[in-house]
């Protein structure tokens, strides 16, 4: 299952050449990236309020130790503010 945030909060991320490396989540120790599992982008009404997003699909570490994914999660770059934000998490 996943729960979309609306209105989804703005988040601090890292990236090295383009991608993500580390997302700091509000209220969560998880932020390093373990895991890109999708990436796509968004472009729509350009004739009215254009809409302009590089979404990501990541998996984010859980406490130092760990391997594998602990969280998963969507955030976008909205590339006419160029900010980041948590869209979605996923159980």
């Amino acid at each position: 299952m996943s729960r979309l945030l609306d209105p989804a909060p703005r988040v601090i991320v890292e990236a090295a050449t383009g991608a993500p490396t580390r997302v700091h989540v509000p209220q969560r120790q998880r932020t390093r990236v373990v895991g890109v599992y999708a990436r796509w982008r968004l472009e729509s009404g350009w004739w009215r309020e254009p809409l302009s997003r590089d979404y990501w699909k990541l998996g984010l570490a859980g406490p130092a130790g760990s391997t594998g994914p602990d969280l998963v999660c969507e955030v976008y770059f909205d590339r006419l503010t160029e900010e980041w934000f948590l869209a979605r998490l996923y159980d």
